[in-house]
């Protein structure tokens, strides 16, 4: 299972906050399972069975904990492989997930909340 820890130096409920709204203003539907993780999805799972690789389905779990430094850590999770849509779906959900990374590092580092990741 591959993930990225993004740190943020903000109070959690702002970084959860800004999570949803950063993913949603992307177009992805972020379904909450609790108050620190949920999973943010794109694209449809019929269209992905029916077309591969050529109606990609994203799928991302997120985790959102306090550090021991105060910080807050961001985990994205790689949920999909893109197995169904072949080495071309692969390729697309691997494209996307490192889209995601840069997105939200990027939205925090034009915060100037971005303390790096891992």
């Amino acid at each position: 299972m591959k993930y990225t820890d993004i740190f943020v130096d903000s109070p959690i409920e702002n970084v959860q906050h800004m999570v949803g709204q950063v993913f949603q203003a992307n177009k992805f539907a972020v379904e909450w399972k609790d108050q620190h993780s949920g999973t943010a999805k794109k694209g449809s799972k019929g269209m992905n069975f029916a077309f591969g690789g050529f109606a990609q389905y994203y799928e991302i779990d997120f985790q959102i904990h306090s550090m021991p430094d105060e910080s807050v850590a961001v985990r994205l999770v790689k949920s999909t492989t893109g197995l169904m849509g072949g080495a071309l779906g692969m390729h697309k959900v691997k494209k996307q997930y490192n889209q995601v990374v840069d997105m939200l590092s990027d939205f925090f580092k034009s915060q100037g909340m971005y303390k790096g990741k891992k």
